[in-house]
């Protein structure tokens, strides 16, 4: 006996979806060894793990300042957006827009470009680095130190 096609193949009234994870949202209330608990949306708590490409970081983040996550078949996708980024990228430049930026550094803060370059260390110690340095002032300059050494 030969069979159609259309004998294998169900119609599709009776069809089923390909099982897939439903997206969700909440908020991590919880981690403890790459587990977390979310609070979904709903007020339904759920357990989940960080999805591959999902960083720790990330996570930790929106744990700390409560930040809405993305979930699917029980992984954390990512983060949601819901405010602009304070960071902005255009045209090879860099923007930070905020009242105050704080860079906190172990070893050392370096900031360079070309041949100049500040750099401060944990110790204290400044060096600043250039063919050239300008002061413009309108004020007072005050400089105190043990000693100073002028070549």
């Amino acid at each position: 006996m030969t069979k159609r096609l259309s004998d294998c193949v169900e119609p599709s009234s009776e069809r089923r979806p390909a099982a897939a994870a439903e997206l969700g949202a909440g908020v991590i209330e919880l981690a403890s060894d790459g587990r977390y608990q979310v609070r979904l949306l709903g007020g339904e708590l759920q357990e989940a793990k960080l999805a591959p490409g999902c960083s720790t970081a990330l996570a930790d983040e929106c744990l700390r300042e409560r930040r809405t996550v993305l979930l699917a078949g029980g992984q954390i996708l990512g983060a949601l957006q819901t405010e602009p980024s304070a960071v902005q990228r255009q045209g090879g430049k860099v923007r930070l827009d905020a009242d105050e930026v704080v860079i906190e550094a172990g070893e050392a803060v370096s900031l360079r470009v070309g041949d100049s370059e500040l750099l401060l260390r944990p110790d204290g110690s400044v060096r600043l680095v250039g063919q050239r340095l300008a002061l413009d002032v309108a004020g007072l300059i005050k400089l105190l130190s043990a000693r100073v050494e002028l070549p």
